[in-house]
């Protein structure tokens, strides 16, 4: 019968070689085998070896393990950048400044602007006016817009010209009231005007009142 040592051995596994080493240590095999709850890395590593073994590269497998990692070459450390320089005051008006909408103009304030220069050249209308038509036509069309001529010594004296009585008398009401505040710059032309109508006006109470307010320049 042929010794048993003659026979060719089949070639094991490393796992059964693992537990043929653990069945040989006995009590010590339950703590020295590795916990169940092995890790992945654990796993995996033994994987290799057995794919190793069985294919015959354990050789190529541990040269690779022993081979030395190549040191990965250190990141260099960021550039640090210098801060930006504040806006110089040319720089900030140099540079482009979004145009905001306009506010929308208030209408109440707009026909203010607009009544007030037509006032103004209605004004200004009377002033330049000469001969009883034309400062008729100059007054009334004043009074069509507003209710009463502004307290203004050159206005009241052109509107003693004025071809309605009424206009006359509101006239003169007006200036004299003016008196009592402050004298006209221009005195003669008021005078005059007053004298006129003193001398030949149609109406005994306008000349008397005429005559009365000229006493008090």
């Amino acid at each position: 019968m042929a010794d048993d040592r003659d026979r060719p051995r089949a070639k094991k596994s490393w796992r059964e070689i693992d537990q043929m080493r653990g069945k040989g240590r006995g009590g010590d095999r339950d703590s020295a085998r590795p916990s169940s709850a092995a890790s992945p890395a654990q796993k995996s590593y033994r994987a290799a070896l057995e794919r190793a073994f069985e294919s015959g590269t354990l050789a190529e497998l541990a040269k690779t393990l022993a081979r030395p990692e190549e040191p990965r070459a250190p990141r260099p450390a960021p550039v640090p950048q210098p801060p930006p320089e504040p806006a110089t005051p040319a720089a900030a008006a140099a540079e482009p400044v979004a145009s905001a909408a306009p506010p929308a103009p208030d209408p109440a304030a707009v026909a203010a602007v607009a009544d007030r220069e037509n006032r103004m050249k209605l004004l200004a209308r009377i002033k330049e006016s000469e001969g009883r038509d034309v400062i008729t036509r100059a007054i009334d069309a004043f009074l069509a817009r507003y209710p009463k001529l502004p307290d203004d010594f050159e206005v009241l004296t052109k509107a003693l010209s004025h071809k309605d009585d009424e206009q006359v008398a509101t006239a003169l009401t007006a200036i004299e009231a003016l008196l009592a505040r402050e004298k006209p710059r221009r005195a003669r032309t008021l005078q005059g005007q007053l004298r006129f109508l003193e001398e030949t006006h149609s109406d005994p109470a306008i000349r008397t009142r005429a005559a009365t307010v000229r006493s008090r320049l």
